[in-house]
């Protein structure tokens, strides 16, 4: 299964997800959507969405008293980055692994635990 691509909305290029879509890609959930499923997770708890605001992805992640997001840009040649960082990518899991063991700047967050689907009421 790929994820799909936040540009066109298709399929997403293979790069991305080897074998199936990681536990932590929410897909087109809002900004507020992810703020609610992190609220009561602990810090460091992350999921990674398609951007509301540009072509790319947002990595959402909760600090010790708020939710953070940080905008994950494509690339043209298909690689990604955390704008800031001088790290680039070639898929969302290399860009995640990185970063659960290299902080994020500027607040010095790790990456701790993928936050998955919560089942709907």
């Amino acid at each position: 299964m790929q994820m799909p691509s936040p540009a066109s909305g298709g399929i997403q290029n293979s790069r991305l997800v080897q074998d199936e879509i990681p536990i932590w890609y929410h897909g087109a959930i809002s900004r507020e959507s992810a703020e609610s499923l992190l609220q009561k997770k602990p810090a460091g708890c992350f999921l990674v969405r398609i951007s509301e605001s540009h072509v790319g992805y947002t990595l959402s992640y909760r600090a010790r008293d708020c939710s953070r997001h940080y905008m994950i840009k494509c690339l043209s040649d298909g690689n990604l980055v955390i704008p800031g960082e001088m790290e680039i990518h070639p898929t969302l899991v290399e860009l995640v692994s990185f970063h659960q063991e290299t902080p994020l700047h500027p607040h010095k967050d790790l990456l701790t635990l993928p936050c998955g689907q919560e089942p709907e009421a």
